[in-house]
């Protein structure tokens, strides 16, 4: 195979098989492993290690908090004096407010008969403050608890609240699962009240989330659109279908669903669920994973073009496109490819969804949220009027993988479908520099030296991946900090030592469950550390392998005779459509 184009051809179709074994084995393997009958997940509040801390009012991304306070009233006392809704040492039984507990006057005070009162709660002024459930605990049957109301919560792939509570009562249920009850974890201070008036208990009734539905019309519009911008850009070679789609997925994938239906943030699920045999992915998650992939094999980025709502938010406010210079960008390139590589480390450990708190545009979507994240969104917006893509090119984790099968992908992208005459102006036009120009790189060596550089370079690159795996080796115990309950083990290590006088929320809520022990955290510690060890090797050698392919494909030298398009990097916007003077009599 001595010619280097049948050559070429050869490796393609064996890149294209290796594609779709590597597709089929990730569905086979995933399916063991996913949600069908459950299609989707919700974050509930387990009451019984709930400590009430205040966190669910202030660090929910709604505002005010989708947690709310249920009154489990077939424990309830129906006390005359309610932990729940007067203040401690209250001086007088009336609804004045410094009596009561409910900072917004979220409970409701009925008499029932002597001498019970009954206690509604009033969801729409309840901020989750959980000053109720507190009092409720400390001085009742513990009837008052709080829980995440689904028809409120947007139930983000990373929940904050998770993130910040301190006893970890926060967890992922199935929808069969939807709420937890109080009802047998309720402690039992007062008797059941013995009506004589005839008082019947109210049915607790709760609203079911209506995700699923949605979920099936979120696939829908995404193969829908992603198939309208391949029929675009491939069959058709015109632009405005991509713009079209920019602008539907802002309004529905950003806008109206908040940007929750994230692909992007789907990478973190599916490593979760290959590493934790314990965690089950939902099919809806899996399919966004990889449907774009799908795509990416057939028909290139059509993703990336405008379905992402992240690319499309950039892509319409795009005006100029200043160049950077080719060392810029080769370094901020690699960027994504370690982004890539933390987000499946720090989620395949259970330890964090960085890609979700890190997100620069949700923020803008929802309006609403951390100011920092929506200032680094604004500022990413600013580059985009003047640069293509910044997000897309030098942060986004999931580009690395639509790249890959992209560069092999069926069907790719043309510029023209006439002879090429070399003019410069799709060059100049592409946003995100993936048109080579031709002659570069044309230095021509002799077979030796040629085979004398491969050898080089497989010498080099092993030594790369070790170095990578090494190094991450060595930083693993860095690394591990990012989990929960490394944090909560060194808090406890540091306070039996030196007792603290006054604790953390964390070491109050771990002291108060007496069913975990110092010995236990320190053993389930230890196994949370060796799979960092382990996951940050295998880490290390990826991003060790990406540096080195890197310098080496930059080494690389290689004649082009016309412009071409760098199938990894197009995003598939067709604005090198329109500048070419050899469409313009099919345009």
């Amino acid at each position: 195979m001595a010619n280097p184009e049948q050559r070429r051809k050869f490796l393609l179709i064996f890149a294209r098989v290796l594609a779709i074994g590597a597709i089929l084995a990730l569905i086979g393997f995933s399916f063991q492993r996913t949600a069908v009958k459950d299609a989707e997940y919700f974050w509930q509040i387990d009451p019984d290690l709930c400590i009430a801390c205040g966190l669910c009012e202030t660090d929910c991304v709604l505002t005010p908090s989708a947690v709310k306070v249920v009154h489990a009233k077939e424990v309830c006392g129906f006390c005359d004096l309610c932990g729940g809704y007067y203040r401690a040492n209250v001086r007088e039984l009336n609804t004045a407010a410094e009596n009561l507990m409910c900072p917004t006057g979220a409970i409701q005070r009925s008499f029932v008969e002597e001498p019970y009162f009954e206690y509604n709660i009033i969801e729409d002024l309840c901020i989750g403050c959980g000053k109720c459930v507190k009092g409720c605990n400390a001085f009742g049957n513990g009837a008052m608890y709080l829980q995440i109301k689904q028809e409120l919560c947007k139930n983000c792939n990373e929940c904050e609240l998770a993130r910040v509570c301190p006893a970890g009562a926060i967890r992922r249920v199935p929808a069969s699962e939807a709420y937890y009850l109080r009802a047998e974890v309720a402690q039992n201070r007062f008797p059941k009240p013995d009506f004589e008036s005839g008082y019947v208990y109210p049915q607790q009734h709760f609203s079911k989330p209506n995700e699923p539905l949605w979920s099936y019309v979120d696939i829908a519009m995404l193969v829908l659109l992603m198939s309208f911008v391949a029929w675009a850009v491939i069959r058709k070679q015109v632009r405005w279908p991509v713009i079209l789609t920019s602008i539907i997925s802002i309004m529905y994938f950003g806008f109206f669903r908040t940007g929750c239906v994230c692909s992007i943030g789907a990478v973190q699920n599916v490593a979760l669920a290959l590493g934790n045999a314990a965690f089950t992915i939902p099919l809806f998650v899996l399919l966004l994973f990889l449907l774009p992939i799908v795509f990416a094999l057939l028909f290139g980025r059509v993703f990336c073009a405008g379905v992402c709502p992240l690319g499309a938010l950039q892509e319409v406010v795009n005006i100029k496109n200043y160049k950077l210079s080719k060392a810029v960008t080769s370094v901020l390139s690699l960027f994504p490819w370690f982004f890539l590589g933390f987000a499946v480390l720090f989620a395949v450990t259970n330890s964090r969804f960085i890609i979700c708190a890190y997100d620069p545009f949700v923020g803008i979507f929802r309006l609403g949220g951390e100011l920092p994240l929506i200032l680094f969104g604004v500022v990413l917006l600013i580059f985009s009027i003047f640069t293509g893509r910044p997000f897309c090119r030098f942060i986004c984790p999931y580009a690395p993988i639509l790249s890959l099968f992209s560069r092999i992908s069926f069907w790719q992208v043309k510029i023209m479908k006439k002879e090429c005459i070399n003019c410069d102006l799709c060059h100049n036009a592409c946003p995100v520099d993936a048109i080579r120009s031709p002659y570069e790189n044309k230095v021509k060596e002799s077979r030796s030296e040629g085979v004398k550089r491969i050898l080089r370079y497989l010498v080099f690159l092993p030594l790369m991946v070790v170095a990578g795996a090494m190094t991450m080796s060595m930083l693993s115990d860095k690394f591990s900090k990012m989990n929960k309950e490394v944090r909560l083990y060194d808090m406890v290590v540091e306070n039996e030592t030196n007792p603290q006088a006054v604790q953390t929320l964390e070491l109050q809520a771990f002291y108060g469950q007496e069913d975990q022990t110092v010995e236990q955290l320190a053993t389930q510690v230890a196994l949370i550390k060796k799979d960092f060890r382990t996951y940050s090797r295998i880490i290390g050698a990826f991003f060790g392998l990406v540096v080195g392919l890197t310098l080496i494909s930059l080494s690389t030298k290689r004649t082009r005779k016309f412009y071409d398009i760098d199938d990894a990097n197009c995003v598939d916007c067709g604005r090198c459509f329109r500048y070419c003077p050899q469409n313009f009599d099919t345009v």
